[in-house]
Protein backbone atom coordinates (compact mmCIF):
# COMPACT_ATOMS: atom_id res chain seq x y z
CA UNK A 1 0.00 0.00 0.00
CA UNK A 2 2.38 3.14 -1.20
CA UNK A 3 0.84 5.25 1.15
CA UNK A 4 0.92 3.38 4.26
CA UNK A 5 4.25 5.17 4.84
CA UNK A 6 2.05 8.62 5.97
CA UNK A 7 -0.20 6.59 8.07
CA UNK A 8 0.61 7.83 11.10
CA UNK A 9 -2.34 6.29 13.01
CA UNK A 10 -0.82 2.68 12.27
CA UNK A 11 3.10 3.29 12.73
CA UNK A 12 4.15 6.69 14.11
CA UNK A 13 7.91 7.35 13.22
CA UNK A 14 7.50 10.84 14.21
CA UNK A 15 8.23 12.27 10.79
CA UNK A 16 5.69 10.65 8.57
CA UNK A 17 2.33 12.75 9.45
CA UNK A 18 0.82 14.27 6.18
CA UNK A 19 1.90 18.15 5.82
CA UNK A 20 5.41 17.82 7.69
CA UNK A 21 3.99 17.97 11.25
CA UNK A 22 6.52 16.51 14.07
CA UNK A 23 4.82 13.99 16.10
CA UNK A 24 5.75 11.65 18.74
CA UNK A 25 7.19 8.21 17.38
CA UNK A 26 5.31 5.02 18.62
CA UNK A 27 2.28 7.32 19.27
CA UNK A 28 0.35 5.32 17.15
CA UNK A 29 -2.40 2.20 17.61
CA UNK A 30 0.46 -0.79 16.87
CA UNK A 31 -1.59 -2.08 14.11
CA UNK A 32 1.94 -3.88 13.15
CA UNK A 33 1.89 -6.11 16.10
CA UNK A 34 -1.61 -6.74 15.91
CA UNK A 35 -1.28 -7.53 12.14
CA UNK A 36 0.96 -10.54 13.23
CA UNK A 37 -1.23 -12.36 15.08
CA UNK A 38 -4.92 -11.28 12.46
CA UNK A 39 -5.68 -8.59 9.49
CA UNK A 40 -9.39 -9.06 10.96
CA UNK A 41 -11.72 -11.58 9.53
CA UNK A 42 -14.53 -11.99 5.98
CA UNK A 43 -16.68 -13.33 9.14
CA UNK A 44 -16.54 -9.88 10.84
CA UNK A 45 -19.27 -7.19 9.38
CA UNK A 46 -18.37 -4.15 9.86
CA UNK A 47 -21.42 -1.34 9.34
CA UNK A 48 -20.79 2.26 8.60
CA UNK A 49 -23.74 4.66 9.15
CA UNK A 50 -22.68 7.69 7.39
CA UNK A 51 -23.20 10.12 3.85
CA UNK A 52 -22.80 6.34 2.03
CA UNK A 53 -19.69 4.86 0.12
CA UNK A 54 -18.02 5.32 -2.98
CA UNK A 55 -18.90 1.84 -4.18
CA UNK A 56 -17.20 1.59 -7.14
CA UNK A 57 -13.41 2.74 -5.28
CA UNK A 58 -10.44 0.53 -6.27
CA UNK A 59 -9.80 0.27 -2.08
CA UNK A 60 -13.11 -0.71 -0.82
CA UNK A 61 -15.43 -2.27 -3.52
CA UNK A 62 -14.05 -5.61 -2.99
CA UNK A 63 -14.79 -5.08 0.97
CA UNK A 64 -18.42 -4.27 1.10
CA UNK A 65 -20.83 -6.70 1.38
CA UNK A 66 -22.86 -7.16 -1.89
CA UNK A 67 -26.55 -6.44 -1.67
CA UNK A 68 -26.36 -5.49 2.19
CA UNK A 69 -26.10 -1.21 1.23
CA UNK A 70 -29.35 0.63 1.91
CA UNK A 71 -30.47 4.44 1.63
CA UNK A 72 -32.62 5.62 4.31
CA UNK A 73 -32.94 9.00 3.39
CA UNK A 74 -34.93 8.14 0.25
CA UNK A 75 -35.43 4.55 0.83
CA UNK A 76 -33.34 2.61 -1.91
CA UNK A 77 -30.57 0.00 -1.94
CA UNK A 78 -28.28 3.00 -3.95
CA UNK A 79 -26.61 4.40 -0.71
CA UNK A 80 -23.49 5.83 -3.14
CA UNK A 81 -21.56 8.58 -0.91
CA UNK A 82 -21.99 12.37 -2.16
CA UNK A 83 -20.02 13.95 0.67
CA UNK A 84 -17.04 11.85 0.97
CA UNK A 85 -17.16 11.66 5.16
CA UNK A 86 -18.76 7.89 4.70
CA UNK A 87 -15.76 6.74 2.12
CA UNK A 88 -12.91 8.01 4.54
CA UNK A 89 -14.55 6.63 7.57
CA UNK A 90 -14.95 3.07 5.96
CA UNK A 91 -11.26 3.35 4.25
CA UNK A 92 -10.02 3.95 7.91
CA UNK A 93 -11.64 0.76 9.19
CA UNK A 94 -11.16 -1.30 6.04
CA UNK A 95 -9.20 -0.30 2.91
CA UNK A 96 -7.76 -3.45 1.06
CA UNK A 97 -4.51 -4.23 2.31
CA UNK A 98 -1.52 -5.62 0.58
CA UNK A 99 -3.13 -4.43 -2.84
CA UNK A 100 -0.42 -1.88 -3.72
CA UNK A 101 -2.71 0.25 -3.87
CA UNK A 102 -3.50 3.53 -1.85
CA UNK A 103 -4.26 2.79 2.40
CA UNK A 104 -4.57 -0.06 3.98
CA UNK A 105 -7.70 0.05 6.62
CA UNK A 106 -7.38 -1.03 10.47
CA UNK A 107 -8.63 -3.91 9.74
CA UNK A 108 -8.54 -4.77 6.19
CA UNK A 109 -9.92 -8.66 5.99
CA UNK A 110 -13.14 -7.25 7.75
CA UNK A 111 -16.25 -6.56 5.63
CA UNK A 112 -18.30 -3.35 5.31
CA UNK A 113 -22.14 -2.93 5.13
CA UNK A 114 -22.54 0.96 3.89
CA UNK A 115 -25.89 2.40 5.29
CA UNK A 116 -26.31 5.93 4.14
CA UNK A 117 -28.66 7.83 7.21
CA UNK A 118 -26.92 11.20 6.29
CA UNK A 119 -27.40 13.42 2.93
CA UNK A 120 -24.99 15.49 0.70
CA UNK A 121 -24.81 18.08 3.32
CA UNK A 122 -23.67 15.68 6.21
CA UNK A 123 -27.34 16.22 7.88
CA UNK A 124 -29.75 13.63 8.98
CA UNK A 125 -33.26 13.05 10.70
CA UNK A 126 -33.45 11.13 13.97
CA UNK A 127 -35.91 8.32 11.96
CA UNK A 128 -33.29 7.97 9.14
CA UNK A 129 -30.71 7.40 11.57
CA UNK A 130 -32.32 5.62 13.95
CA UNK A 131 -33.37 3.47 11.04
CA UNK A 132 -29.83 2.47 9.65
CA UNK A 133 -28.70 1.84 13.63
CA UNK A 134 -31.94 -1.29 13.55
CA UNK A 135 -31.10 -1.64 9.91
CA UNK A 136 -27.18 -2.66 11.17
CA UNK A 137 -27.39 -5.30 13.71
CA UNK A 138 -30.47 -7.09 11.89
CA UNK A 139 -28.28 -7.39 8.99
CA UNK A 140 -25.94 -9.27 11.20
CA UNK A 141 -23.20 -6.40 11.77
CA UNK A 142 -21.14 -7.11 14.98
CA UNK A 143 -19.54 -3.61 14.99
CA UNK A 144 -21.42 -0.61 13.88
CA UNK A 145 -19.20 2.77 13.47
CA UNK A 146 -21.19 5.93 13.64
CA UNK A 147 -18.41 9.12 13.43
CA UNK A 148 -21.20 12.00 13.61
CA UNK A 149 -23.26 13.17 16.95
CA UNK A 150 -25.64 15.95 18.08
CA UNK A 151 -25.84 18.32 21.17
CA UNK A 152 -29.41 17.42 20.85
CA UNK A 153 -30.50 13.72 22.57
CA UNK A 154 -33.16 10.81 21.09
CA UNK A 155 -35.27 8.32 22.54
CA UNK A 156 -35.66 6.74 19.50
CA UNK A 157 -31.67 6.68 19.28
CA UNK A 158 -31.44 5.42 22.21
CA UNK A 159 -33.99 2.72 21.82
CA UNK A 160 -32.35 1.84 18.90
CA UNK A 161 -28.71 1.15 20.54
CA UNK A 162 -30.69 -0.66 23.22
CA UNK A 163 -31.71 -2.90 20.74
CA UNK A 164 -28.85 -3.55 18.92
CA UNK A 165 -26.96 -4.13 22.16
CA UNK A 166 -28.96 -6.38 23.45
CA UNK A 167 -30.54 -8.44 20.23
CA UNK A 168 -27.59 -8.39 17.51
CA UNK A 169 -25.66 -11.38 16.90
CA UNK A 170 -28.15 -13.70 18.27
CA UNK A 171 -28.09 -11.98 21.51
CA UNK A 172 -24.27 -11.36 22.01
CA UNK A 173 -25.25 -7.40 20.98
CA UNK A 174 -23.83 -5.45 18.70
CA UNK A 175 -21.07 -3.52 19.53
CA UNK A 176 -21.85 0.72 18.57
CA UNK A 177 -18.87 3.50 18.81
CA UNK A 178 -19.64 7.02 18.41
CA UNK A 179 -17.50 9.94 18.13
CA UNK A 180 -17.35 11.46 20.99
CA UNK A 181 -17.62 15.15 19.05
CA UNK A 182 -15.29 17.49 17.15
CA UNK A 183 -16.23 20.52 19.91
CA UNK A 184 -13.79 20.37 22.69
CA UNK A 185 -16.68 20.21 25.04
CA UNK A 186 -18.53 17.36 27.17
CA UNK A 187 -18.89 14.00 24.98
CA UNK A 188 -22.02 14.92 22.91
CA UNK A 189 -25.57 12.50 22.08
CA UNK A 190 -25.17 9.95 21.25
CA UNK A 191 -21.44 8.63 22.61
CA UNK A 192 -22.53 9.94 25.72
CA UNK A 193 -25.26 6.93 25.56
CA UNK A 194 -23.69 4.04 28.05
CA UNK A 195 -24.29 1.45 25.76
CA UNK A 196 -22.40 2.78 22.85
CA UNK A 197 -18.19 3.44 23.27
CA UNK A 198 -16.99 7.30 23.28
CA UNK A 199 -13.89 7.41 20.88
CA UNK A 200 -12.14 11.07 21.29
CA UNK A 201 -8.99 12.16 19.01
CA UNK A 202 -5.53 12.00 19.81
CA UNK A 203 -2.97 13.90 17.96
CA UNK A 204 0.29 12.46 16.31
CA UNK A 205 2.08 13.89 19.44
CA UNK A 206 0.17 11.75 22.10
CA UNK A 207 -1.61 14.58 22.76
CA UNK A 208 -5.94 15.25 22.92
CA UNK A 209 -6.59 16.85 20.09
CA UNK A 210 -7.37 20.53 21.00
CA UNK A 211 -6.76 23.63 19.51
CA UNK A 212 -3.42 23.64 20.44
CA UNK A 213 -2.32 20.55 20.23
CA UNK A 214 0.55 19.97 17.41
CA UNK A 215 -1.22 19.10 14.11
CA UNK A 216 -2.06 23.26 13.72
CA UNK A 217 -5.70 22.40 13.13
CA UNK A 218 -8.20 24.54 14.57
CA UNK A 219 -10.76 22.06 16.39
CA UNK A 220 -10.78 20.12 19.76
CA UNK A 221 -11.97 16.57 20.67
CA UNK A 222 -14.84 16.32 23.04
CA UNK A 223 -13.57 14.67 26.48
CA UNK A 224 -15.14 13.82 30.22
CA UNK A 225 -17.40 12.07 31.99
CA UNK A 226 -18.69 9.18 28.99
CA UNK A 227 -15.35 8.59 27.13
CA UNK A 228 -14.38 4.92 26.32
CA UNK A 229 -11.04 5.61 24.69
CA UNK A 230 -9.26 7.45 22.60
CA UNK A 231 -7.57 7.11 18.65
CA UNK A 232 -5.39 9.01 16.52
CA UNK A 233 -7.58 11.11 14.39
CA UNK A 234 -6.50 14.12 12.88
CA UNK A 235 -4.24 14.14 9.48
CA UNK A 236 -5.48 10.43 8.67
CA UNK A 237 -4.90 9.27 5.34
CA UNK A 238 -7.75 7.95 3.86
CA UNK A 239 -9.76 7.21 1.02
CA UNK A 240 -12.19 9.73 -0.98
CA UNK A 241 -14.84 9.45 -3.38
CA UNK A 242 -13.00 8.56 -6.65
CA UNK A 243 -12.41 11.83 -8.82
CA UNK A 244 -13.82 15.07 -8.58
CA UNK A 245 -16.67 13.70 -6.28
CA UNK A 246 -15.29 14.15 -2.63
CA UNK A 247 -12.50 16.65 -0.73
CA UNK A 248 -10.35 16.18 -3.82
CA UNK A 249 -9.70 15.82 -7.05
CA UNK A 250 -8.15 12.31 -5.89
CA UNK A 251 -8.78 9.13 -4.66
CA UNK A 252 -7.59 9.60 -1.56
CA UNK A 253 -7.04 12.55 1.53
CA UNK A 254 -5.23 13.22 4.32
CA UNK A 255 -8.17 14.28 6.82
Amino acid sequence: DPLFSQQWALRNTGNNIPEGISGAAGCDMRLESAWNITLGSNKVKIAVIDTGIDTLHEDLAGNLIPNSQYNFINESTNAFDDNGHGTACAGIIAAIGNNLTGVSGVAPNCKIINIKSFNSSASGEWVDIAQGLIYAWQTGSWICSNSWGSFNSSSIIDNAILDGTTLGRNGKGTIYLFAAGNYQSNVIFPASNPNGIAVGALSPCNQRKSTVSCDNENWGSCYGTGLSIVAPGVKIFATDISGNGGYTTGNYISN
